[in-house]
């Protein structure tokens, strides 16, 4: 037999106290009999009844479990890959403090909307790498945004395709994965690669949804690394801006909307409604043991006691 909780202080009081006025009883009781030299053993009746039906109630307060049950845990939601771009242009400063800083703060509150829900990470710029696999430990996820920086790939532009390969992959290897799947970028849309329609198409007919996140404003800024301003080979500052068009052309293709983050126009909501219309799919479904709580029967048994010390009437003296 097993216990959902052991003895503590709350049952050694009631105990305690029990016995303790059983015991200041037993004393005046005794005293009274010998004034009156009579037999006060009938009185024990009640003592063990009594102490019966507080053992089995304190036994049901302890929760004895025995027996155990097999059951099926299912739980409902999504698989969320966050494709996040790290190339050098994240770090422009039309977005305060910079593209990247500002999306780093969004994706927190973003994870904590997601509950349920597993999350995988994808870093990219001109190649791409898995970060975290699927979890649902959302805390870790939340972690790692928080230490994104662009030195962690070597850049060399943004390269869409990179990412898009590695779910390929995944999927490829994955065949009979038929949880419901999300890809989330977050670009400011500058692709040196060589995107085609196909790439992104693809991934739909397998059951994904994609959501093109764009970063950064058309206006455009400067980039800022380690407080300095990057230039080129020249000396001339180097300048970068949103590439609107790429965003709105990839969210076409996968026959969903566009989205923005700056500091005057912040579409994460909107984002966060789109994900979550997204039908839910089993994301996990496990086999559990659960071991029986029998504290009903120990209850049933301490109030038919107690029904009987009702009923049953002793004389505490005989004459």
């Amino acid at each position: 037999m097993n216990w959902i909780k052991s003895i503590g202080p709350t049952e050694l009081v009631f105990i305690a106290i029990f016995f303790l006025a059983y015991l200041f009883f037993f004393f005046r009781l005794k005293r009274a009999s010998a004034i009156l030299n009579s037999s006060s053993r009938s009185v024990m009746v009640k003592f063990f009844l009594r102490s019966l039906y507080l053992g089995l109630m304190i036994t049901a307060l302890l929760g004895p479990s025995f027996g155990i049950t097999e059951a099926e845990a299912k739980t409902a939601g999504k698989d969320i890959f966050m494709a996040i771009d790290l190339s050098e242009s994240m770090n422009a400063n039309d977005v305060s403090p910079s593209r990247l800083e500002k999306l780093k703060l969004d994706l927190i509150q973003l994870v904590n909307q997601l509950n349920n829900n597993r999350i995988g990470i994808i870093l990219f710029s001109s190649d791409a790498y898995w970060l975290t696999p699927l979890t649902f430990d959302l805390d870790i996820v939340q972690n790692y945004i928080s230490q994104l920086d662009t030195d962690l790939l070597e850049s060399n532009g943004t390269n869409f395709s990179a990412p898009i390969e590695l779910i390929k992959n995944r999927q490829t290897e994955n065949v009979k994965d038929d949880r419901g799947q999300i890809l989330l970028f977050f670009t400011d849309g500058e692709d040196f690669g060589n995107i085609a329609k196909k790439d992104i198409t693809d991934l739909q007919q397998n059951g994904l949804k994609s959501f093109f996140t764009g970063v950064g404003t058309e206006q455009g800024g400067n980039i800022i690394k380690e407080g300095k301003l990057l230039t080129d080979k020249d000396g001339l500052e180097i300048y970068t801006a949103l590439n609107k068009s790429m965003i709105d052309q990839l969210a076409k293709w996968s026959g969903t909307v566009p989205f923005f983050l700056d500091n005057q126009n912040n579409e994460l909501n909107a984002l966060i409604n789109a994900i979550n219309n997204v039908e839910n799919n089993l994301v996990d479904n496990r086999k559990i043991i659960i071991q029986n709580n029998k504290y009903l029967y120990f209850l049933i048994g301490a109030l038919i006691l107690v029904s009987l010390d009702v009923v049953i009437t002793v004389k505490l003296l005989k004459i």
